[in-house]
């Protein structure tokens, strides 16, 4: 199976077409000078855009290696290599990319459900499950 598109596939299914932009930079740089070199820097990036301000990139390059980023702005919040290069004896197959995948995208969605939790308590609404488990721990103690 090809990796491009199996992440690819997983990512537009997640997101939507709307939300999910693929560049190959390895063909950009042959057709626009200014982009020279960014195959080698970003190979075939897939751009996420998660909301306002947060963002996924997926970088996938010839030699096998593949980088995830989540990033608000350009600022790294997280960033996982799932292939070392230089190790070649470390087989990168479509089961771990989905194992890696699926875990890193539910941490991002974890990630959004605390800035939404914050955001609350921020406007004065704290929730519910705070306010239940708070009253029964002081139940218990009793």
């Amino acid at each position: 199976m090809n990796v491009d598109k199996f992440i690819g596939d997983i990512l537009i299914n997640k997101f939507g077409n709307d939300k999910v932009e693929r560049r190959n930079y390895y063909k950009l740089e042959m057709t626009k000078g200014y982009l020279q070199g960014k195959g080698k820097e970003c190979g075939i990036m897939y751009l996420v855009d998660v909301d306002y301000d947060h963002y996924i990139d997926v970088n996938i390059y010839k030699n096998g290696d593949i980088k995830l980023k989540f990033r608000k702005d350009d600022n790294i919040l997280a960033f996982i290599r799932l292939i070392e290069p230089k190790d070649k004896s470390i087989l990168c197959t479509i089961d771990k990319i989905d194992d890696t995948l699926y875990a890193f995208l539910a941490l991002v969605d974890e990630q959004q459900v605390l800035k939404s939790r914050f955001l609350d308590l921020s406007n004065h609404k704290i929730p519910t499950d705070l306010i239940r488990t708070r009253k029964i721990d002081s139940v218990l103690n009793i």
